[in-house]
């Protein structure tokens, strides 16, 4: 069971099925939109979803890597490479 976790300081993951990817964003991200992406449609899982929320970004890195993704990093666009938000 997943705790909640006000937006503002949750962490999310994009798992993408077709990349073989996984990227931690910060939740209030204009990517990650709270874990609802970009698209203004219901997210829909054909390509890969979104995971989350978790408290820090540790918890959804350990999540991340326990996917069968082969390529998981910190999303660029939110998260400095340092590893906070």
């Amino acid at each position: 069971m997943q705790q909640r976790v006000p937006a503002s300081a949750a962490y999310f993951f994009y798992e993408n099925y077709v990349l073989g990817s996984a990227r931690i964003h910060a939740g209030w991200c204009g990517n990650c939109n709270d874990g609802r992406g970009k698209s203004r449609e219901p997210p829909g899982d054909e390509n890969g979803r979104w995971h989350g929320p978790f408290a820090t970004r540790q918890d959804a890195l350990r999540l991340a890597l326990a996917t069968r993704s082969k390529d998981v990093r910190n999303a660029l666009c939110c998260i400095r490479d340092s590893g906070e938000a």
